[in-house]
């Protein structure tokens, strides 16, 4: 059933990538974003606008504070208030931004996300990943030092703060 154009939107996006060998073989990421537009009453956004929002206000700061063994290859983008609706995928590259070596994949930054809101509805979390080692403040630490944590703090502050596309929506 499509989505009547008066409806709120529900919308998951699906960031995927693959992290390069390092020492062993490559790994698969997915990082998945859940959003609801805030204004019914604009037109309903095509997946491609909001593909070119959320890469240019989300994924773009997200590469910048990854290490360069990060590649994305694609988002993928559906509906969740229709039931049928497949998900639209779009071919990016974003590599991250941080040479040098990178820690171990099962070592990621940690962003909580919290409302005025009770209950686990109203929480999100994101883990970060692959770190690089020149993130801390030294090779064997894991404490982020200032570089990373304003990269890092600009990277949630973008999830968080959502995208607006090219019809408006937010």
């Amino acid at each position: 059933m499509p989505i009547p154009a008066n409806q709120m939107l529900n919308i998951e996006i699906q960031v995927h990538g693959v992290v390069g060998a390092g020492g062993s073989g490559s790994r698969f990421s997915d990082f998945v974003f859940h959003y609801a537009r805030q204004n019914p009453a604009l037109a309903l956004p095509t997946k491609a606008q909001i593909d070119t929002a959320f890469q240019a206000a989300v994924v773009v700061p997200m590469g910048a504070a990854l290490n360069a063994r990060f590649l994305q290859s694609r988002n993928s983008i559906r509906y969740l208030d229709d039931a049928l609706d497949a998900f639209a995928d779009f071919s990016h590259a974003v590599v991250g931004a941080i040479a040098g070596d990178s820690m171990s994949t099962i070592i990621a930054a940690f962003h909580l996300g919290r409302t005025g809101l009770r209950g686990k509805n109203y929480l999100g979390k994101k883990h970060w990943f692959p770190l690089s080692e020149s993130d801390t403040t030294s090779g064997s630490d894991d404490i982020l030092n200032a570089g990373a944590i304003t990269r890092f703090n600009t990277l949630g502050t973008a999830w968080l703060n959502g995208f607006t596309d090219a019809s408006g929506n937010q």
